[in-house]
């Protein structure tokens, strides 16, 4: 006989809509090439050092080589930090697809975490105006897709609740 763990907390809490569906599967896909590169990045760090070294270089790279040896050489960190940020988005967004509440909670934290890590790491220099309106649309877009397709159980829960 098997038997399903409930947690009161962590019940599904949306059905997410079918456009809902398409952009958290762009932003999982998203999250996972992100995921590997950072971590990749961060552990096997001498090999974008010898890449940026080479004399094959791509042409559109050359003009951002210092930055980026700066950054690998000095913040080795950030990029294990990021990829293990992103992961955490990652499961978020696989939780919001599968329809609970509590992904949009982790994503949120995470988001707000992935966008002031930089920040105090490397200060100005690595604002990104563009990751925060993207970030921005995406929290307010699930916002309004959590409150707009409540679950059918939970909404039963709720009158009976009152009662």
């Amino acid at each position: 006989m098997k038997r399903k763990l409930k947690f009161p907390r962590i019940e599904k809490g949306f059905c997410p809509t079918i456009l809902t569906k398409i952009i958290l599967l762009i932003f999982i896909v998203v999250c996972i090439v992100s995921v590997l590169f950072n971590l990749f990045i961060g552990i096997f760090h001498n090999y974008l050092i010898d890449f940026l070294s080479s004399a094959t270089l791509p042409s559109f790279i050359f003009f951002a080589k210092t930055y980026i040896l700066e950054i690998a050489n000095n913040h080795i960190i950030y990029f294990i930090v990021t990829g293990l940020i992103k992961f955490v988005m990652l499961i978020s967004f696989i939780a919001l697809f599968r329809g609970y509440t509590t992904g949009y909670y982790s994503y949120l934290l995470a988001q707000i975490i992935s966008i002031s890590f930089p920040l105090l790491l490397l200060g100005k220099k690595a604002f990104a105006s563009g990751d925060i309106m993207i970030a921005l649309f995406l929290i307010v877009f699930l916002f309004v897709e959590i409150v707009l397709h409540p679950n059918k159980n939970r909404e039963k829960i709720i009158e009976n609740k009152e009662e």
